[in-house]
Formats: C-alpha cells, sequence, structure tokens
C-alpha cells in the first residue's frame, strides 16, 4: 500500500493520517458501551441496550478501518529513527486480535438485540464481556502502537515485550549519576567489560 494522499489534493489526508484518526474509536466505544450493558443486564433497558450495540457496531467500524490504513501508517514511519520493525510487527499482529475479539462482540450484541426474547439477559452479559473483552485488547493493541514512536517510553516492561529484546539502559546509582556499562563484542567469552 503507497502512503499517497487519499483525496484529490496533494495535501490531502493519507492513509496514515486516517490511521492515527480512527484507531482509538474502537477503545473508547467499549469503554462507553461496557457501563451501558452492565446497566442494561441489572435492568434491563432496551434502549440501554441498543445504544452499547451501536457503539460497539461503530468500534468494529473503526477498527476495521484503522487495520486497514494500518499498513499505510506502517510505511510511513518504517524508516523514520529510532522506529523498530519489530514494534510495528506487534502492534500489527495485537490489532488482528482487537479487530475479531470487537467485531464478535458487536456480532453478538447486535443478535441478542434483534432476538431478544428469553435469553435477552445472557445476551447482553454476554455482550458486556465482549466489550470488556475489545476494551482489553485495543488497550493492549494501543500500548504496542504507543510504543513505535514514543521513545520515552521505551524503558518499560511492555516495550521490551513488545520489541521482543531488553535493551540495555544506563544503572543509575541511589544518587542519580549514570553509571554505563558496556560490552565487548570482540571477547570471545561475551563476557562484559566496565567502564
Amino acid at each position: 500500500m503507497v502512503v499517497a494522499p487519499i483525496g484529490p489534493y496533494p495535501k490531502s489526508m493519507t492513509t496514515a493520517h486516517l490511521h492515527l484518526l480512527v484507531n482509538h474509536a474502537a477503545l473508547f466505544a467499549s469503554v462507553f458501551a461496557f457501563p451501558l450493558l452492565a446497566w442494561s443486564w441489572w435492568r434491563p433497558n432496551r434502549g440501554a441496550w441498543g445504544s452499547a450495540v451501536f457503539l460497539l457496531t461503530l468500534g468494529a467500524g473503526g477498527a476495521g478501518l484503522s487495520q486497514w490504513s494500518g499498513e499505510g501508517a506502517a510505511e510511513a514511519v518504517e524508516d523514520l529513527p529510532g522506529v523498530r520493525e519489530s514494534a510495528i510487527e506487534v502492534h500489527e499482529e495485537r490489532a488482528e486480535v482487537a479487530l475479531v475479539t470487537t467485531l464478535v462482540a458487536a456480532a453478538v450484541g447486535a443478535v441478542g438485540f434483534f432476538v431478544g426474547g428469553n435469553r435477552a439477559r445472557l445476551a447482553t452479559g454476554l455482550t458486556a464481556l465482549g466489550a470488556a473483552a475489545s476494551f482489553g485488547t485495543m488497550a493492549w493493541t494501543a500500548s504496542a502502537g504507543g510504543l513505535i514512536r514514543h521513545a520515552e517510553e521505551i524503558g518499560s516492561a511492555d516495550a521490551r515485550v513488545a520489541l521482543h529484546d531488553t535493551p540495555r539502559f544506563p544503572e543509575r546509582s541511589p544518587a542519580g549519576s549514570v553509571q554505563e556499562e558496556a560490552r565487548d563484542d570482540d571477547d570471545d567469552d561475551g563476557n562484559a567489560s566496565r567502564k
């Protein structure tokens, strides 16, 4: 996919812009849908349930659009300094899981809402669980996406997992001075030497 303008003008929105614009839609949709579903399960309320299903459907659409535009966004940043290909790959893998989770939550909610009947309470509860799972997977994905360009977070445990490695950082003494550890790559033992 080429990072080209979506519209007819040279400065039109690119797929990278679109990705940044819609990538949090599913996250926030599931955040707002969950309390509506919990309320609807506790005190059956079709209006709250319908609103929550609508939000999850919008979130699923946003997740799909974000997935579609993600390749263009990756191409736009992959050659920038400090961007690791492994961080982009982890974000893409998590995004696939989050998209499926959100689609399933929206589908269960829609089917349960329109079928209704005796199992409405069960369908509401399952949809609430789906909304919670959607939020969890979207937050997990967003965390990995943030690590692509936000180097200030690179020292976190999630960053090391997302990057599939454990980068070395300077060690700080209690006084706050930095003591750097250097590796001697030419050493046959693989032992580290101190400066």
